[in-house]
Parts: C-alpha cells; structure tokens; sequence
C-alpha cells in the first residue's frame, strides 16, 4: 500500500518544498518516497503505485529519468543482430543527430513535440526518417523493459522519403568515366558498370571466385569497410549469393586483372595491395575520375543502375535482371528500375493488337 502525507503537518522545516509525499515500499520492501506540489497529483500518483504493485508491473519511477543518450547508447551496443549497413546508419543517426538532440533529456521527459521538432530540424530527408523512426524503436524498447508507460513518439507521422530516380550512364559516358580513372581501378569501374554487383561485392573478390574459363562470377561474401582492417563477411541478404555471367569482351580485362593487379586474396586490390578501403577509394580516387568525366555528383553504387539500363538496351528479361542483381524479389526490381523500360507497356499492347487483328482477320 501506498501513503499520501501532508509534508507541512509532518514536517515543518520542509514548508519551503513540495508539500505533499506519497510514500511506499517496493517488490524488495524498499522505502520509496516522491514529492508533489499538489494533492490531486499525489492520488493519482498513488493509485498508479498501488495499481503496478498489484499487478507486478511496478517499476522505480526514477528508471525513467535515465537520461535517453545513457540507455540509447546501451541499447545499440546490445543490437548484435544488426546487418553491418544498418548498424553504419544507426551509428550516424545516433552519434550526428539523435545524441545532440536529446541526448541529455530524461526517457520520461520525452514528448510528442520532442519527435515533431527532430522532423522540424535541420537535417537531410532521409536521415530525418531513419533518426526518428530509429528513435521510435529506441523508445518502444523502453516501453517494454517498463522504463516508461508509452512511447510518446508513437503517434508521429513520419514523411515517407522520396529517393531521387537512379541515374545511369550511357555508353560514351561510362567510357570516359574509365578513361580519366586511375589505371589501377579502370577495370573495377568497368566491371561495376556492367556485372552489377554492389561495391562491397567487387570489393570482397576472391579470384578462387572468378571463373574465366566458364565465363562467372560466384558471388558468395562481401567485404566489410565499417571496420579498421576491412574483412569479408557475409553478403546482404540471402538472395544476393548468386552467379553471374561474364560478357567476352569484359573476360580479357579481367584476365589481365588477375595478371597484373590483383593478389592472391582479392581481385580488385588497393595501389599499395591488400583491401580496397572504400573512403580512401572514392576520395582520392573516384571523386576525381568522376568531375572530370563531366559527372559531378554521380555515385559508385549508380554504376549498379548503368548494368541494369545496358541489360534493359539489351531486351534482358527482368527476372534475368533481378537474379543477376540478388534481389529477393521482382517487385523490388521493378520498383527500382521499371522507370528504365518505358516500352513494355507499349509492348503489351502492340501484342494485344496483333491477337485483336489476328482474331478480326479469322472472323
């Protein structure tokens, strides 16, 4: 049971304070006390306690008041299960964005208007999303170790981010991106641009996994650059262990490749050999290759996209395109690149004629 006391009638050196204490005993027999201004908000309080105790869903009140940067920070340690990307992105979201911003309020401080003002801020679209949906989570986890009642954040409606279409480029474009690229990593460009494998991928290249004399590419691990040395590791998703064909005339780059610039543990190496480290790469290497070729802004992973728009130029059909690319499904290819074929729809048409015409004609 819990008790309300007049703090002034029991004691009058405390006059100066908040008058009223709700005083209890915990589920180890703990004395536990809390201070209000009001009387009304010391009964509500009171009959919270004694309703949780009864219920065993009592929780110390000041479990609330850890601050969220404490237990956000905590809680991501804990996130072992997270797939390397998204354990890059929550660290970003967390250590640029969510820590400033909250990090010093207490979890049971946090309000609705908290997760309106983080969408109000300043901050990129996209991180925008994932900082309050990752702060959701965050919260939500909360909520269930019964830290705090509810998840304030609960109701926010978060904008859905609209990504910008893929850009790719054209034949003469992808050449000239070659030729103003290092020497070293003219074929690593080439063969982003037309096997369509991620960068961690190519990266990640065994030549045990490269096959010239059959014409593939066994793509069966990753190389991880979230960690200092980069190391293999395993491959998004299950669908992205796949095989993919050479064309012929990529199989003589390639050989010279194995040749005179990769190493016994990978395929495309850094200049000094071993790993490709992916900031290194694009900073002194790609960015450069890229504003020269007239290409500002154009992003390694669009070289992915480049594959797909020369396999639609080459009438490929999309289930050949989504399993050359891993994806786990057909909808996510044609959700990404169904903008690039703007002549299937037509193409179902002028079949649909041909049946109509030939039907009209038997008639």
């Amino acid at each position: 049971m819990a008790t309300v006391v007049d703090r002034w009638t029991a004691e009058p050196d405390k006059r100066n304070g908040k008058r009223w204490d709700v005083r209890w005993r915990d589920e180890q027999h703990r004395s536990r006390r809390k201070a209000f201004k009001l009387r009304a908000d010391a009964e509500r309080f009171k009959t919270d306690i004694e309703h949780a105790l009864s219920r065993g869903t009592y929780r110390d009140p000041r479990d609330g008041e850890r601050p969220f940067g404490q237990y956000a920070t905590t809680w991501f340690e804990s996130q072992t299960h997270l797939r390397n990307s998204t354990r890059a992105l929550y660290d970003g979201a967390l250590r640029n964005h969510l820590l400033p911003f909250a990090g010093h309020t207490a979890l049971n401080r946090i309000t609705a208007d908290t997760g309106r003002a983080l969408l109000a801020s300043e901050i990129a679209p996209r991180m925008k999303q994932v900082s309050v949906q990752l702060m959701r989570r965050i919260l939500n986890d909360a909520v269930a170790e019964m830290l705090i009642p509810f998840n304030p954040l609960h109701t926010i409606r978060i904008p859905k981010h609209q990504p910008s279409e893929p850009r790719s480029l054209t034949l003469d474009e992808l050449n000239a991106l070659v030729a103003h690229t290092h020497p070293h990593f003219q074929t690593l460009v080439r063969s982003a641009a037309i096997l369509g494998l991620r960068q961690g991928e190519l990266f990640g290249l065994h030549p045990r996994n490269l096959d010239l004399q059959l014409g593939t590419v066994r793509v069966v691990e990753q190389l991880r650059t979230d960690v200092r040395p980069p190391q293999r590791g395993a491959l998004k998703t299950q669908h992205s262990r796949r095989t993919v064909e050479i064309p012929e005339l990529l199989k003589h780059e390639l050989e010279q490749q194995l040749l005179e610039r990769s190493s016994t543990d990978f395929v495309f190496t850094a200049i000094e050999g071993g790993p490709i480290h992916k900031s290194t790469f694009l900073r002194r290497y790609w960015a450069p290759a890229r504003n020269a070729a007239g290409l500002d802004g154009f992003r390694f992973h669009e070289l992915r996209h480049t594959a797909v728009s020369l396999a639609i130029d080459a009438n490929a059909h999309a289930r050949a395109i989504q399993a050359r690319l891993g994806h786990g499904s057909i909808s996510v290819t044609m959700d990404t690149y169904g903008h690039l074929m703007p002549g299937t729809d037509k193409t179902v048409a002028d079949s649909i004629n041909r049946l109509l015409v030939d039907n009209a004609s038997r008639s």
